[in-house]
C-alpha cells in the first residue's frame, strides 16, 4: 500500500488532474448541496490550501468534470453532467497573476452549451481535434436513450446552443477515457455484464488522433474488478498502462502490442501493480507526468481519485505517482507435432 497525498478538498464522481507548464491544475465536483464545479492549481500535488472557488461558475456538475487544454494552456473547455440531466460544456480561462504569485487563478462565465436531449449514465470524456479540417471538441459518454457510448462534436468558434450526437455501439460502466499521444488517439472502457464480480477492460485505437476507433481490433480482456470505469496513458506507440479501481482499491496493468501487432494485456512480473488500497468511490483519473524521484525527474504516472479512506471525510481527493514497469511481453511458444 502506498502513502497518497491527503487533499483537504471533497469530490462527486471523476476528478481531472493535469500537468501544465510550472504548476497543476485539478477540476472536481464539490460535495456541497448544489455540487458545485470547482477548479484549482497547485505548484506541486498537495492542494490542500489551494483556492478552491472557480470564479464566475454558478454551475452544478454532478459526476465530475473532464477538461481538454488548449495546446498553450491559454483556455480549456470544460464538460460535465448538468442539474439538468444533459451534458454542458464551457470554456475556462486563467486570470492575471496576483501580486507575488506565479501561479493563475482559472475562471469561466461565458456561454454554456448544452447537448439536449441527452441522458447522461457517465461523466463525460473529452479531447481536441479536427473534423473535415474544422477544430472540434470531441465528447464521448454512457447515453441511457442510446444505451451505448456516443459522440458529440462541438465545432470551435461556432454558436451551438444544441449539440447532435451519435451512437458509437459499445457500452461502458463508469466513466470512459480519452487519451491521446504517441500512436493517435485511445478509447477506453469498462464494460459489463459481470462473471463472477469481475468486468471488461476495453481498449481501441485511432492510429491517425481521429475518433474513428477500431472497434474490430480492440482489447477486450474480462476478469478485472473494473467497475468503477478505467482511463489508459499511452507511454508509447505500442505500450502505456491501463489504471481502474473498484470499491477496494486502485491498481494498474500494462497494455502493449504483442508480436503479432495486437493489444494485449501484459502479464509479465511487475506490469500489474496495487498503487492504493481505500474505498474509491469513482474511476480513478490517470496522466503522465515528470516527478522528481531522488533529486531527477523521471517519467511517471499520477493517478487523482475520491474515496472513503481512513478517518477522513467522505469523498476525500487522493493523490499518488508511481513509476511504470515497462517488463517485455513474453514470447508465447508454439508446439507443432
Amino acid at each position: 500500500m502506498s502513502n497518497p497525498i491527503i487533499s483537504s478538498q471533497l469530490a462527486v464522481g471523476k476528478v481531472t488532474l493535469l500537468s501544465l507548464p510550472g504548476y497543476n491544475l485539478m477540476a472536481w465536483s464539490g460535495t456541497d448541496d448544489s455540487h458545485s464545479l470547482n477548479i484549482a492549481t497547485s505548484a506541486n500535488l498537495d492542494f490542500s490550501s489551494a483556492s478552491t472557488g472557480l470564479t464566475g461558475n454558478s454551475n452544478t456538475a454532478l459526476n465530475g468534470p473532464a477538461i481538454a487544454m488548449l495546446p498553450s494552456a491559454a483556455a480549456a473547455y470544460v464538460a460535465w453532467v448538468g442539474s439538468g440531466g444533459s451534458i454542458c460544456v464551457t470554456m475556462a480561462t486563467p486570470g492575471p497573476l496576483a501580486d507575488g504569485s506565479s501561479i493563475p487563478t482559472w475562471s469561466c462565465g461565458g456561454d454554456v452549451w448544452t447537448i439536449a436531449n441527452s441522458t447522461p449514465q457517465s461523466a463525460p470524456a473529452v479531447a481536441l481535434g479536427t473534423q473535415n479540417g474544422q477544430a472540434v471538441l470531441n465528447v464521448i459518454w454512457q447515453d441511457g436513450g442510446a444505451d451505448s457510448m456516443v459522440l458529440a462534436q462541438l465545432r470551435l468558434g461556432y454558436e451551438a446552443d444544441s449539440l447532435a450526437f451519435c451512437s458509437l455501439g459499445r457500452s461502458c460502466i463508469g466513466t470512459p477515457s480519452l487519451t491521446g499521444g504517441s500512436g493517435g488517439r485511445y478509447l477506453a472502457w469498462s464494460s459489463g455484464p459481470p462473471v463472477d464480480n469481475q468486468y471488461t477492460l476495453n481498449l481501441a485505437n485511432d492510429p491517425r488522433g481521429g475518433v474513428n476507433f477500431d472497434f474490430d481490433n480492440a482489447l477486450t480482456r474480462t476478469g478485472y474488478s473494473c467497475e468503477n470505469g478505467m482511463t489508459y496513458v499511452p507511454l508509447s506507440s505500442s505500450h502505456g498502462c491501463a489504471v481502474y479501481s473498484n470499491q477496494y482499491g486502485v491498481y494498474s496493468t500494462q497494455i502493449a502490442r504483442n508480436q503479432a501487432g495486437d493489444w494485449v494485456v501484459n502479464t509479465a512480473t511487475g506490469s500489474n501493480v496495487t498503487i492504493a488500497d481505500g474505498m474509491p468511490t469513482a474511476t480513478a483519473n490517470a496522466g503522465a507526468t515528470l516527478q522528481v524521484v531522488k533529486g531527477v525527474s523521471q517519467p511517471a504516472i499520477v493517478v487523482v481519485w475520491p474515496a472513503n479512506y481512513g478517518t477522513n471525510p467522505a469523498g476525500s481527493i487522493l493523490i499518488d505517482y508511481f513509476q511504470p514497469v515497462i517488463a517485455p511481453i513474453p514470447v508465447v511458444q508454439y508446439v507443432t507435432a
